[in-house]
């Protein structure tokens, strides 16, 4: 089973630019730390992509999308469903991206996606 993401994950770019995360609930919590939902990623701000802008090119500045598959269903935090370590999200760079989810930031909580 998928381990919930919480405002400790470390989430990337392909790039290696990190993923800033800042939760918009601070009720529900998994390993100590608010667990993330949609919400709280799509349009989270991506910072240090070293990819240099050329005209085929550009540095991934944000989440984009997160697709089906990222969350739980059965488990919500302000009404929404969180987030999973089987995240799904590509970024704005150019060409677009996918999101990697280097570490959960917690190994206690688990659901099944949605």
């Amino acid at each position: 089973m998928p381990f919930l993401l919480n405002a400790a994950a470390e989430l990337q770019c392909p790039h290696g630019g990190r993923v800033t995360l800042i939760p918009g609930q601070a009720t529900v919590l998994a390993g100590g730390a608010s667990v993330l939902r949609i919400s709280d990623l799509e349009g989270a701000p991506i910072v240090g992509c070293p990819v240099v802008p050329t005209p085929t090119t550009a540095p991934c500045t944000l989440v984009a999308l997160v697709s089906p598959g990222s969350w739980a269903d059965t488990v919500l935090a302000a009404g929404e469903p969180v987030l999973l370590d089987t995240l799904i999200a590509v970024t704005d760079g150019v060409p677009p991206g996918p999101v990697i989810v280097v570490e959960a930031g917690q190994f206690q909580a688990q659901a099944e996606p949605g």
